[in-house]
């Protein structure tokens, strides 16, 4: 009960927003109103323990003075200056949103695809088309990456 307490209730919020998101029941729609709010809440949170977690690793690393502290010592620049920034202009601020379209999406769309190559690897070793039901889970592991 231990583990299938929290997997339990994650299924339970992940249907009912679903239902309350895509269908317009009322009596769902207090419901996903306030799932929202919680779920802006824990987003908050997550960014906070990210931001946290990664000025903790790379700032250990500037500290000891490795030999990749320079990259280290980017990463916290371009994190802080960035949120930085995005506190003195606000989401619409002129340099945020031009940073943002074409530095920060350009690198997401690379990220992206390299996940896809890694995904798409690591789906072909797993599901090799040895039978049939492996064939069918290859393709629509090809198919979701399409």
């Amino acid at each position: 009960m231990r583990r299938e307490g929290p997997i339990a209730l994650t299924m339970i919020t992940a249907i009912l927003y679903f239902f309350a998101s895509v269908f317009s029941f009322p009596f769902l729609q207090p419901i996903g109103k306030g799932l929202n709010s919680w779920f802006a809440i824990i987003k908050a949170l997550m960014c906070f323990l990210g931001v946290i977690s990664l000025s903790r690793v790379h700032g250990a690393k500037v500290a000891q003075k490795r030999s990749d502290a320079f990259y280290s010592a980017v990463v916290l620049f371009s994190m802080f200056g960035y949120m930085l920034l995005g506190f003195a202009q606000g989401l619409d601020g002129k340099t945020f949103t031009l940073l943002y379209n074409n530095l920060f999406s350009a690198i997401l769309m690379s990220i992206f695809s390299s996940l896809t190559f890694w995904i798409g690897s690591a789906a072909y070793r797993a599901f090799r088309a040895r039978s049939v039901e492996a064939t069918i889970l290859l393709v629509s592991a090809a198919l979701l990456m399409l």
